[in-house]
């Protein structure tokens, strides 16, 4: 085994010249890469993005990369002011993240804190991040991937997609969220596909234990996903989403709307969709609505009066 301690602040080169990634791990195995602080320095990046310089910035570049690896951990490391994506695991097995800080400014474009892709077996434990893109994604082909313990705000939350952009997709298999804090985000928990025939697939993912304050989209199933809202797709159902469960232990009631629960299409998403004991949900903002598709839950409520389906018990999920 090898192990890369980090001493002190590593500091990215600037002014960027367009290199997409900074520090790459690859094709190693047994590696453990500890403690210290990498610092992306991309606010010269944001300030093109926020100016709306689009093609003419150079391409962000990711902090830190682990490509082709086996049985990796990062344990006790700090990244800051990414670029683009802090901690990128792709195409990868065995790769555990624990005690890990991430931080860049809610207003940062495209700061994913950790991204998962093409990759199995992967543990996020004991992580604060706070980013202007999503806290954790994970997109095609990642597996077993358990995350726990996590704190994410500012942020877009934890999100499984953008997925069926291309006909073939592998699928997103065996995801596991549990004992997560997300507060201040725009959404929380997230799947999102496009409207694209293909054979990607979304299966055995599980929610539990679960607190959001401030959350502005708690729970999002979008299988219309089409960012800008141009030129998009229509040709129906892109990836299933077999199997989504949302565990908890007790029914409360809905307050004040928000749109707690959001699956898109209304009509037809219950096809794929298997919610199960969904309570503790409160609505983040007032003047909005639940929606919950009939057949996964024997009627549709359009208010906040009705109690929700569940036994008693502890709380998975709070929404205040």
């Amino acid at each position: 085994a090898v192990g890369v301690n980090i001493a002190g602040t590593v500091l990215a080169p600037v002014p960027y010249a367009g290199v997409q990634l900074w520090i790459v791990f690859q094709n190693v195995y047994g590696v453990s890469v500890v403690g210290g602080t990498l610092d992306g320095r991309g606010q010269a990046y944001w300030a093109c993005r926020r100016a709306g310089g689009g093609s003419s910035c150079p391409a962000s570049t990711r902090s830190l990369t682990i490509y082709r690896s086996r049985n990796v951990v990062i344990q006790g490391l700090t990244s800051v002011n990414s670029a683009g994506i802090h901690v990128t695991v792709q195409a990868s097995t065995g790769v555990a993240i624990v005690d890990t800080v991430v931080s860049a400014p809610g207003d940062s474009p495209n700061t994913d804190g950790i991204h998962v892709k093409q990759s199995s077996d992967v543990t996020i434990r004991n992580a604060v991040i706070g980013t202007g893109d999503d806290c954790i994604s994970m997109v095609e082909g990642s597996s077993d991937v358990w995350i726990q313990g996590v704190t994410c705000g500012p942020g877009h939350g934890i999100s499984i997609g953008s997925l069926g952009d291309t006909p073939e997709q592998v699928a997103v298999r065996n995801i596991t969220v549990k004992a997560v804090t997300l507060a201040g985000t725009t959404n929380g928990l997230r799947i999102k596909s496009w409207a694209k025939a293909n054979s990607g697939l979304v299966d055995g993912v599980a929610f539990s234990d679960v607190v959001m304050r401030n959350v502005r989209n708690p729970i999002i199933v979008d299988q219309n996903y089409c960012p800008g809202n141009f030129s998009c797709p229509t040709e129906g159902f892109g990836d299933q989403d077999h199997q989504c469960v949302i565990h908890e232990r007790r029914g409360d009631v809905c307050d004040a709307g928000g749109g707690a629960v959001r699956l898109q299409p209304e009509p037809a998403v219950h096809r794929y969709h298997h919610a199960e004991r969904l309570a503790g949900l409160r609505g983040a903002a007032a003047g909005g609505r639940v929606v919950l598709p009939e057949r996964a839950w024997g009627r549709v409520w359009t208010g906040c009066s009705a109690e929700l389906p569940g036994r008693p018990g502890n709380v998975f999920l709070q929404v205040r």
